[in-house]
């Protein structure tokens, strides 16, 4: 398979994955008209949490068309560029998140929730099972470059890359010994709304209020 072949089923991947995420936010919108009992702010979470995967994803495709006639050894060096490294530290914080919010979501729904029985539940699930997979990848393979003393404490790529892999795993000690995650969210989310005028559904510090 030619490299431009590769190419091109990427970028049809990943508009059909837009496709269905645009899905599972108008899903997770009409959800405060059911009956369920889930939390309005989870809610919130994992609507904003997905507008920007959305925005990644637009942005990843808006790249590939970009360098769609550069080969790929071409970007090798975009690796352990501290750009490539601050991107994949802000994926890992986003994706963390969303399977975070996703569990919270399936922990609050009553056993009756007939109008949340539907495909983008569903997707929505294997999402966040594709993201925990992800982490999860991540995390073992920092733990495993960091025992192996594979990068330096020099300036450099090496340093950067040290840097982002502490940053995991402090974030995933955080999370494993009772640290809430969704403190860093809100906090990102009352920004966005303040300084962009960003519609997220409702307001998060009245939906605490009636928690």
């Amino acid at each position: 398979m030619s490299e431009k072949t590769v190419k091109i089923v990427t970028l049809i991947t990943s508009v059909i994955i837009i496709a269905i995420v645009v899905k599972i936010v108008a899903f997770i919108e009409r959800m405060p008209q059911c009956s369920c009992s889930v939390p309005t702010e989870t809610l919130d979470r994992i609507s904003f949490l997905e507008k920007i995967i959305i925005g990644f994803g637009g942005f990843g495709i808006l790249y590939q068309l970009y360098s769609f006639n550069e080969p790929f050894s071409t970007k090798t060096g975009l690796i352990s560029s501290p750009i490539y490294l601050g991107v994949l530290l802000i994926s890992f914080l986003v994706y963390t998140l969303f399977a975070y919010n996703v569990n919270d979501f399936r922990r609050s729904l009553s056993g009756g929730c007939e109008c949340a029985d539907t495909w983008e539940k569903t997707a929505m699930y294997i999402q966040a099972i594709y993201y925990v997979l992800m982490i999860s990848f991540i995390v073992i393979s920092a733990l495993f470059l960091l025992s192996l003393g594979a990068l330096s404490f020099k300036s450099g790529p090496n340093r950067n890359i040290l840097i982002i892999m502490f940053s995991l795993i402090a974030l995933g000690a955080w999370s494993l010994f009772g640290g809430d995650l969704n403190v860093f969210l809100d906090m990102a989310m009352e920004k966005t709304m303040k300084t962009e005028g960003f519609e997220c559904g409702c307001n998060l510090q009245e939906g605490k209020k009636h928690k």
